[in-house]
């Protein structure tokens, strides 16, 4: 893991920052966030971005998961899901997210890798990002999922038996078909700026 932080900081001041702001702090300078943790949910992704967040070289968002580059609406497409999800969509207030200097940025927003419109997003803002995901044995992801759902929702009392939910809900064999999401990834993104993190238990 420290390896990986290695190469993804590598893009230290490759940022598009003009020399002009490196000479003198401004409040709200020009930024691009260098590295992007993009999924997948229930694969290790909270641990993973506290790695990230402890490297003295990486200035990480005070919130993980902002969900900045999703689209509008993209609550209201899975309320299962995404009801509870932030979003910080004004520029200026994923801004303050970060701290006022000159190390590379770095966010983990889990849903990212689900929405084509979010991954155009991150690459229209910088197409140099680095791109993190964590990914997991399926089925277990799956059976995550679902006990996380369970759990934090207060629907314990109602909860059903996995293999039920399992074949009564899209959600996991959509979400947990990990290729179609990382071939899109490679798609719009250079191969070497893709990293995965197989997660094993």
């Amino acid at each position: 893991m420290l390896a990986l932080i290695g190469i993804l900081i590598q893009v230290k001041f490759k940022s598009s920052v003009p020399s002009a702001m490196k000479k003198q702090k401004q409040s709200n300078p020009p930024y691009k966030i260098d590295i992007v943790g993009i999924g997948f949910p229930k694969c290790g992704t909270t641990w993973t971005a506290r790695v990230i967040a402890g490297h003295p070289e990486v200035d990480f968002s005070s919130e993980k998961e902002p969900n900045h580059f999703m689209p509008d609406g993209f609550r209201a497409h899975n309320p299962k899901s995404f009801a509870m999800l932030k979003h910080v969509k004004n520029p200026a207030s994923y801004l303050k997210l970060f701290a006022d200097n000159q190390l590379p940025k770095a966010e983990f927003s889990v849903y990212y890798a689900y929405s084509e419109q979010a991954l155009r997003a991150i690459h229209a803002h910088n197409p140099d990002a680095k791109i993190v995901m964590c990914i997991r044995n399926p089925v277990d992801a799956s059976y995550s999922h679902y006990n996380y759902y369970y759990n934090s929702s207060n629907n314990w009392a109602m909860k059903p038996q996995f293999i039920d939910e399992f074949n009564a809900d899209t959600v996991y064999t959509e979400r947990y078909a990990f290729s179609q999401y990382i071939q899109r990834v490679f798609d719009i993104f250079p191969a070497k700026n893709v990293h995965i993190i197989q997660q094993e238990d």
